[in-house]
């Protein structure tokens, strides 16, 4: 059975290249992406739906030249970027004023739900799951994770989204720590949420 490869919104790569420059300077950024097949994302950024397997490739080619610890704090720090992106033109400032003053496991919950709603924008092929138990949980979860490309480093992306979200909406003391599994051609992200 043939796999069919999903869309991802055109954040996960604006914010990656946004913060390598941050982590890099402007110069040497722009040096790194040349040495990619995507070097035309520093000046042209897409604007539209992209192939989800364009940022994992985007990703993949840039962990082969930056160490672990780099790489992880820059997708990081992209994640957090796509955050406060949708903090400032994504979640009306209504809503995000009832999750601020609603119970916490209300506004988990409430929080949890809406992304669920959206998350085709940010999985791509993969599926999004939460549960509120103890501690609650995210998980996202690719079946075809070799097909499309996904490694590793891709999972702090969303470790640094949920957080910030979660701390500019729940609690700002909030704490997710990442948990992988992989098994044959299936990836998963597990989120515990510390809130």
């Amino acid at each position: 059975m043939k796999h069919e490869y999903g869309k991802i919104g055109p954040n996960a790569i604006i914010q990656t290249v946004q913060a390598l420059k941050e982590a890099q300077g402007t110069t040497q950024a722009a040096r790194t992406l040349q040495k990619t097949p995507y070097a035309y994302f520093f000046d042209e950024p897409p604007d539209e739906m992209i192939a989800e397997q364009t940022f994992y490739a985007l990703v993949h080619e840039l962990a082969g030249m930056l160490s672990d610890h780099e790489m992880h704090s820059i997708m990081r720090r992209s994640g957090q970027l796509t955050a406060f992106y949708l903090l400032k033109h994504r979640i009306p400032q209504p809503a995000q004023h009832i999750l601020r003053i609603a119970p916490r496991r209300i506004a988990l919950w409430l929080l949890l739900s809406a992304v669920k709603k959206n998350s085709w924008t940010f999985v791509g092929s993969g599926q999004y799951r939460f549960t509120l138990g103890s501690p609650p949980m995210i998980s996202i979860i690719h079946a075809h994770a070799s097909s499309v490309g996904l490694t590793e480093p891709v999972w702090h992306f969303y470790s640094g989204c949920f957080e910030q979200l979660l701390r500019s909406l729940i609690n700002r003391t909030t704490q997710v720590q990442l948990h992988i599994q992989q098994y044959d051609q299936s990836y998963a992200g597990h989120y515990a949420i510390a809130y």
